[in-house]
């Protein structure tokens, strides 16, 4: 785990655990939900795919599912490991 995020979605506050993968371009950060709710509707694990700038499509999306995704992803931008992922990309790309 890379961090315990909190975020609100629908009007409810959850919790999750947040995984960054930043070993490929772009990144992918691995989302364990806690809620079973969320679960339910969603699965356990919701993947967000970046390239650190914005939010990528992905084959599974859904207006609900992007939703969720875009409400988490505004959360995980801001984390201590996303940053240092993006800064590792930045200076690969910039060279």
């Amino acid at each position: 785990m890379d961090a315990i995020i909190d975020f609100v979605f629908r009007k409810k506050h959850y919790q999750a655990e947040m995984f960054v993968e930043d070993s490929e371009f772009p990144c992918l950060v691995f989302v364990i939900l806690h809620n079973e709710e969320l679960k339910n509707e969603f699965g356990e694990e919701i993947t967000v795919k970046t390239d650190y700038e914005a939010l990528l499509p992905k084959k599974d999306d859904n207006p609900a599912l992007v939703e969720l995704r875009k409400t988490i992803f505004t959360i995980i931008k801001n984390t201590e490991k996303f940053i240092s992922a993006k800064k590792k990309w930045q200076g690969v790309r910039l060279a």
